[in-house]
């Protein structure tokens, strides 16, 4: 296997100390073997368009109508946290003290818990980040305190086998059953959780839900999502495939249901009482194992505070002076003209609800303009948060695009060229294209680009250089601490007109006329670059020559993808 080691020289990172990593860039090129040794194929791929194999979502929903509640010999609720690390606003939390409340009255002695689960096999296999782990471990610690203040245990599970096994497994079923039986001292448990989206974390909720008995009943529901996936349809009844009719439907459905004039979506708050008489709080004793952490340059380790009041003072303070300026900044690279909210939406920090909810007050009370060109800038706000239920909806509809493969599967006839040194150069920022070097610099010490960075430099990779986007898409994942594979996997498909409502083939991003729209006076690219400071217009000795001409990479691309498509 080879290892690179990446080194650097950035103005950012010469502050203090050069970055020296040893990475291994092959794993970016193909699905982990050790984990999916018999990956889906066209075939397989079609097998769910031609409804001759059940999507997952379709067999939750199915196994979830045959359930009833019991609370015979019921003695604990448990919430499982996932992707949804807060109190305020989380369904399947509302719904574990709603259910627990009823146990209450049936049994004074009842429990109510909460349990996060972790499986390393699940983070490698799926390329979580460090930054994002990073996160994400500091908010449960965070959280554990804020559910302590509730008298609710957290718990915090570690699953591991001998060899390598992820969580939709037998071997996972017969481990959680287990462990809530030990919490439980031998009496029935009621597991309440929020449904997680991509096909791995679906088929494990189906193994549970096949396996449940008087002893383990589960309970899943929508939450990340502020319209349920399978609501909105186009008058045939199949899931759309294109943003813009969707979304207008989404608005319609969204003001069809909106709880008042003055809020648009229903929350979910659970009371601030102690639940549990006696409550001991038992710190964490789980850390990250280097594996995740080595590739990120620990002198930048500055996350954003993880706690959710964080979370939800950023919201106020990006409506109250920020939003009004969102439609001219949120593009330009030197700016921070985004919410800096993914992160904390992607861990469930914060509800996307909340956020339409809040956005919606300060938009008079209309989320979407007759004419979508005439939207303000917190409407247009309000459709980027939408963008998230689009790809979550899709996602399910076509379960194959979380499993390694493009919307579009007439695109697998695709001739990439896959250099791998060409694609080393563009994830370490050399190269030779300045805008492009530095938005994936900025990554590699920081774990955020924004939206336009993520189009332009995935443009570069899938048409200038002919690489296959799935080797980008894997490379983001790994580095960025707002990772979430559905928005990944249709932004990489966007760009590289091989996913759902991508762009057409020959419309490939020109790099000059991005870097002097949106980083005219180069604050950026010096910042990033800083081969460049004193460059006067002369390509400097210690910068590297472009990759490639962009003229001729460009008309390359569009013979390659003509002949495919």
């Amino acid at each position: 296997m080879k290892r690179t080691v990446i080194s650097s020289s950035n103005a950012y990172a010469s502050k203090r100390s050069r970055l020296d990593i040893e990475h291994d860039f092959e794993q970016y090129h193909s699905l982990n073997k050790k984990y999916y040794p018999r990956p889906i194929t066209r075939t397989g791929a079609n097998q769910f368009n031609n409804k001759s194999r059940a999507k997952p979502m379709e067999i939750v929903e199915k196994l979830q109508k045959k359930q009833k509640t019991s609370f015979e010999n019921v003695s604990t609720v448990m919430h499982w946290f996932r992707n949804d690390l807060r109190l305020y606003d989380n369904v399947g939390l509302y719904k574990s003290v709603a259910l627990f409340q009823q146990l209450r009255q049936k049994n004074a002695k009842a429990k109510l818990y909460a349990v996060y689960v972790i499986n390393e096999d699940d983070w490698r296999a799926h390329m979580d980040s460090g930054w994002k782990l990073m996160f994400i471990m500091g908010a449960l610690k965070n959280l554990q305190q804020s559910l302590a203040e509730l008298h609710i245990p957290l718990l915090l599970w570690e699953f591991h086998t001998p060899k390598s096994t992820l969580s939709n497994s037998k071997e996972f079923v017969e481990f959680f059953k287990e462990k809530c039986m030990n919490v439980s001292s031998g009496t029935g448990t009621i597991i309440t959780a929020n449904i997680e989206y991509q096909t791995d974390e679906l088929y494990r909720d189906i193994r549970l839900l096949e396996n449940e008995d008087h002893r383990l009943q589960l309970k899943y529901y929508h939450d990340s999502c502020i319209v349920a996936p399978g609501l909105i349809t186009t008058d045939r009844g199949t899931n759309y495939s294109v943003f813009t009719p969707w979304y207008k439907k989404w608005v319609l459905y969204v003001n069809n249901y909106k709880k008042s004039t003055s809020e648009i979506c229903h929350l979910h708050i659970i009371e601030p009482l102690k639940y549990n008489e006696t409550f001991e709080l038992k710190p964490f004793q789980y850390s990250l194992p280097d594996e995740f952490l080595q590739y990120i340059p620990k002198s930048k380790w500055c996350l954003p505070d993880v706690s959710e009041e964080a979370a939800l003072s950023r919201l106020k303070d990006f409506l109250g002076t920020k939003s009004s300026k969102y439609n001219n900044e949120k593009d330009m690279l030197y700016l921070g003209g985004t919410s800096g909210l993914s992160v904390y939406i992607t861990t469930g920090r914060i509800s996307t609800r909340l956020i339409v909810n809040q956005a919606f007050q300060s938009c008079n009370g209309q989320i979407m303009s007759k004419a979508l060109k005439d939207n303000s800038s917190t409407q247009n706000f309000i459709k980027e948060v939408a963008w998230r239920d689009f790809y979550r909806h899709c996602m399910c509809n076509w379960p194959y695009t979380s499993m390694g493969m493009p919307y579009r599967l007439d695109t697998l006839d695709i001739k990439w060229e896959n250099n791998p040194v060409a694609f080393e150069k563009w994830c370490t920022g050399n190269t030779g294209i300045p805008i492009v070097d530095a938005i994936m610099r900025k990554l590699l010490y920081t774990g955020y680009i924004n939206n336009r960075s993520r189009m332009i430099t995935a443009s570069f990779l899938s048409k200038n250089l002919l690489i296959d986007w799935r080797w980008g898409e894997r490379w983001f994942m790994k580095h960025l601490i707002d990772g979430d594979s559905s928005s990944n996997v249709g932004g990489w498909g966007f760009c590289s007109s091989t996913g759902i409502d991508a762009q057409p083939y020959f419309r490939v991003f020109n790099m000059d006329i991005q870097a002097k729209k949106y980083d005219p006076q180069m604050i950026f690219v010096k910042q990033w670059v800083p081969e460049l400071i004193s460059s006067e217009n002369k390509r400097p000795e210690n910068y590297p020559k472009p990759l490639v001409d962009l003229k001729h990479s460009r008309e390359r691309a569009l013979k390659v993808y003509k002949d495919a498509m």
